[in-house]
């Protein structure tokens, strides 16, 4: 019996862990090295370092600019005294258009936990599709040698950007 039961666990890993999961692969999530190369060769990335402030002024990519959790929430008090709602399509709008972003722009997202993740859902929810994050964060970007700096973001630059689609709301929980 005990015998079976080795020999039917083992049968059953092997097909578990054969399984082919290429039909999930997406080009959303990047390494520090693709990131790199994206940042040197196309004019229209944009680098969005997702960390609190102070973490992004002690290092931060070259050109890049920050966007920490009260940018990516509501600017009045539509949800009451709850935080960490998500900001308004014409807010995100807003915020985006201080970095120089246009419907052609591609925004690589960096950081260091979650919120990079927090806020491609968001951007992707409100119909962003050209959004990539990077494996590994800003450590990863860093370790792939794309040029740092300490201070402050790059200057702010006026865009254009505007979301093409309604909002796709099935992502909400």
């Amino acid at each position: 019996m005990k015998k079976s039961l080795i020999l039917g666990s083992l049968l059953l890993s092997m097909v578990a862990f054969g399984k082919d999961y290429t039909q999930y692969k997406s080009d959303k999530l990047i390494s520090g090295e693709v990131a790199k190369q994206m940042i040197e060769t196309n004019k229209n990335v944009v680098v969005i370092d997702v960390r609190p402030e102070a973490k992004f002024l002690i290092g931060n990519v070259e050109g890049s600019y920050n966007m920490w959790r009260p940018d990516m929430e509501p600017k009045d008090k539509r949800y009451g005294e709850i935080g960490g709602m998500r900001a308004s399509r014409e807010e995100m709008e807003a915020e985006l258009n201080k970095m120089g972003v246009t419907k052609d722009s591609t925004l690589v997202l960096i950081g260091d936990n979650l919120d990079e993740y927090r806020l491609w859902w968001i951007l992707d929810m409100y119909g962003m599709e050209n959004v990539k994050v990077v494996d590994g964060g800003y450590s990863a970007l860093k370790d792939a040698g794309v040029k740092t700096k300490f201070g402050k973001e790059a200057a702010e630059k006026q865009g254009d950007f505007k979301f093409a689609s309604n909002p796709d709301k099935d992502t909400l929980a």
